[in-house]
């Protein structure tokens, strides 16, 4: 912002103001820049957002002011008793959107200011059968270009780059490789960007090499926003700029008690989450965190009510999700086994969902063994420090997908010598554990 007022004062910049909302309703414009109002460091602070004039003329709760005989449109304010109660409320408020006829479970959303009640509002979504895609945090993912369907065909088309052909061309190699309707995601991942080059290339015949270069850039860009899974949408509000759902559930730890810096950049980013809904805004209001950003919402555009709590299982409602990175794993390790060991056959077979156990290996470590109980992966030491004293906490361990390394990717020459096999895999793994939440904060970052 510092730098936009710089640029004003710099170049005597004359100033427009985008104030047109195209996504929400009224009533959920209204909520948010009651809320936002509150912020004194504000380029728009006599500039409030309003509803765009070709929608000026609908009802203000929008298509659902009639169909939710509840909220009648209006912003919700649910009050929750603290951070399982609000877990439950959004599961419930999520089966009544069902109940007003949404059947799309990924125009749902929930939102929240860390992946901390993410994760226990993920464990009762699972518990209740209700599908859901995980944002995972950024960066936590390999680089998709080496995930190993990605990368096995990245490197058929290199061995031709200079050739000529069609995207449905290679859509048909794709399908060759790996199986026409695979049901495996990455293959699935493949599919759709190759749909989007077909699309974007008009189906051309074209060099390959452009081909991949679309492919690499499109990889690249969707690991910043890395996510699995198809239905309700977990993500943190960070991760969710530049979306917008029909219907968002806005959970988190949104305190007021802070300095006014940081309440103010809580406050955007609570803003932030409420104007990613375009028809339905739900905030949860829990009365362990007084006073409270969802509790300063008021007014006629919001519906403040009570929300029972129901008891939670105790399994439910510590479990945690944890991916773990390419540092979080020895990367050499399979390289020091020749080509014929049975290592390597033994990662070649893991599919993404496919269950791996985490386990001592006394001296050498913790490990990732199958369910046969060969070791297919040792953690480095950092994430041994990490996970030693927990792995009695730990319930599943879930493949992601399985990375392609080589030995060329390795910095350092001594142990480059030391490698039998100029390329290996690496499980990438989602760890399921039970937690005690307050802890997270010192691992996850948040």
């Amino acid at each position: 912002m510092e730098f936009i007022r710089r640029f004003k004062q710099d170049y005597t910049a004359a100033v427009h103001y985008l104030v047109e909302n195209y996504r929400s309703t009224r009533h959920i414009i209204a909520a948010a820049n009651q809320l936002i109002a509150a912020n004194v460091d504000r380029m728009k602070t006599d500039h409030p957002i309003r509803i765009d004039r070709n929608r000026e003329m609908l009802p203000a709760g929008g298509e659902f002011g009639q169909r939710d005989g509840l909220a009648k449109g209006k912003v919700q304010v649910i009050r929750v008793g603290d951070g399982a109660g609000q877990a439950q409320a959004a599961i419930a408020e999520v089966r009544r959107l069902r109940q007003l006829e949404v059947s799309d479970w990924s125009a749902i959303a929930v939102l929240s200011s860390t992946h901390r009640e993410l994760a226990q509002v993920r464990a009762l979504a699972e518990a209740a059968a209700i599908p859901i895609r995980w944002v995972a945090q950024r960066d936590k993912m390999v680089p998709l270009h080496q995930v190993r369907e990605i990368g096995r065909f990245l490197r058929h088309l290199g061995a031709t780059r200079n050739t000529v052909k069609r995207a449905s061309q290679l859509a048909a190699v794709a399908a060759e490789m790996f199986g026409q309707g695979s049901t495996n995601p990455w293959v699935q991942f493949l599919t759709r960007l190759l749909d989007t080059w077909q699309q974007e290339s008009a189906d051309a015949a074209l060099p390959i090499y452009e081909a991949m270069e679309f492919l690499c850039e499109a990889c690249a860009e969707s690991r910043r926003e890395f996510s699995y899974g198809d239905g309700v949408t977990l993500s943190t509000v960070h991760a969710a700029k530049g979306t917008e759902y029909d219907h968002v559930l806005l959970v988190g730890n949104w305190p007021v008690r802070q300095e006014r810096a940081k309440l103010e950049e809580s406050r955007r980013a609570f803003y932030v989450g409420m104007t990613r809904a375009r028809k339905t805004l739900s905030v949860f209001d829990r009365q362990d965190i007084k006073p409270s950003l969802p509790g300063a919402l008021t007014g006629p555009a919001v519906l403040v009510r009570e929300c029972a709590q129901e008891p939670m299982t105790e399994s439910c409602g510590r479990l945690n999700y944890e991916t773990l990175a390419l540092e979080d794993m020895h990367l050499g390790f399979p390289a020091t086994f020749s080509e014929g060991s049975e290592i390597h056959a033994a990662l070649a077979r893991p599919s993404p969902g496919d269950r791996l156990v985490m386990r001592s290996l006394g001296e050498n470590g913790i490990g990732l063994v199958t369910e046969s109980g060969f070791c297919v992966a040792r953690l480095s030491q950092k994430a041994q420090a990490e996970w030693r004293d927990r792995l009695s906490s730990v319930a599943k361990v879930r493949v992601l997908a399985m990375a392609h390394r080589t030995a060329d990717q390795d910095l350092e020459p001594d142990r480059r010598e030391r490698y039998q096999v100029p390329a290996w895999e690496i499980p990438i793994v989602e760890i399921v554990f039970e937690d005690q939440y307050p802890a997270l904060d010192r691992r996850t970052g948040f």
